[in-house]
């Protein structure tokens, strides 16, 4: 009798712990893929800064071709910011400010904001106007990084 008991308690204890072990490796994975989507979307955004900027030349195909990715990485962020990935191991050193879980309304609003203006840019980077498309789409779509950077991310 005692070693069903034994059985049963450590089949209770298994089956409460293991999704609690799952959450944490699920957070921990959360915070890993949403911080490589921000890097992929500096990475695409660093050649078009310097484009609309002049230190590089300005090539249409490439410029199109990263704004057209990073349209694609904005529609990949919310799916980084599981419930309990503000609590992981990395929790308060991934740059994502706890206002993001305490406001999500807002904070989904600013991915939204960002998927629009990232698709605007895609929009205006296949009319070839550096000057009078790209560059104000560009700022519009940077304006959006630093409203929600501004809002949600601590400072570095």
């Amino acid at each position: 009798m005692c070693k069903i008991l034994n059985l049963g308690l450590l089949a209770v204890l298994t089956a409460v712990a293991f999704p609690a072990v799952a959450d944490a490796r699920d957070a921990e994975d959360a915070i890993e893929y949403r911080q490589s989507v921000y890097k992929a979307i500096k990475w695409h955004m660093d050649p078009m800064a310097a484009m609309v900027k002049g230190d590089i030349e300005y090539d249409a195909i490439s410029l199109t071709r990263h704004a057209q990715n990073v349209h694609a990485l904005s529609g990949m962020l919310l799916e980084g910011f599981v419930p309990g990935s503000d609590m992981g191991a990395h929790a308060g050193t991934t740059g994502a400010r706890s206002e993001i879980w305490e406001r999500w309304g807002e904070f989904e609003e600013k991915m939204s904001t960002l998927n629009e203006q990232s698709q605007a840019l895609v929009i205006a980077s296949t009319s070839g106007d550096l000057r009078g498309n790209i560059r104000p789409a560009f700022a519009e779509l940077g304006q959006a990084c630093k409203s929600c950077h501004d809002e949600f991310r601590e400072r570095r």
